[in-house]
């Protein structure tokens, strides 16, 4: 299975309700241009989560640290809500992460990242020559706060479509689904 992840720059805070400290942030945002992800740009539609929101079993952790659950959804210590402008996250950490919430808290810590797999995707290009990914649904798996987001891991992932995607040039409508890249992609494969 393939998994993407991107950084958000959106902060994350520690928050107490009552006398228990949560991790509070956004994460992904939607209809937000991403930045430059290797010659081509991102954007990720409202509501494109919805229904892995509904269905999944979304996780919390640490630096991409499965090992370091900091909340899932399944058991109530990750709550999702999706809003107008994306994924709000309130995680209730285990007693455990005081570490964690402390740089936080300090601000040594203030993005997150996610983990996901499109489900319904488009490259386009633009007059201007610009690509641009719309994701329209997505798989979530992970909510991530951390200290360094894993983009690069993400971008070499995605970025091998995206070269399908150019070398592909001829589909006049520049629609290529997910599937249609992969199968593509081993076609080139069987070429070269």
């Amino acid at each position: 299975m393939d998994i993407e992840t991107r950084v958000v720059n959106f902060p994350v805070r520690s928050e107490n309700v009552g006398d228990v400290p949560h991790i509070k942030g956004v994460s992904p945002v939607y209809e937000t241009m991403s930045e430059d992800l290797g010659g081509w740009r991102e954007i990720i539609h409202r509501g494109a989560f919805t229904k892995s929101i509904q269905e999944n079993d979304i996780r919390a952790t640490w630096n991409h640290d499965t090992g370091r659950i900091l909340g899932r959804v399944k058991s109530g210590t990750l709550k999702l809500d999706e809003r107008e402008d994306g994924v709000h996250y309130d995680i209730l950490p285990p007693t455990s992460a005081g570490d964690i919430i402390e740089s936080i808290s300090r601000g040594d810590v203030d993005q997150a990242s996610f983990g996901f797999r499109a489900v319904k995707d488009q490259f386009l290009e633009e007059a201007d020559g610009l690509v641009v990914r719309h994701i329209y649904e997505g798989r979530l798996f992970t909510i991530d706060p951390c200290a360094i987001p894993a983009y690069a891991a993400a971008t070499s992932e995605v970025r091998s479509a995206f070269e399908a995607f150019k070398k592909l040039k001829e589909v006049e409508t520049a629609y290529i689904p997910d599937a249609d890249i992969r199968k593509k992609m081993t076609d080139l494969e069987k070429i070269s």
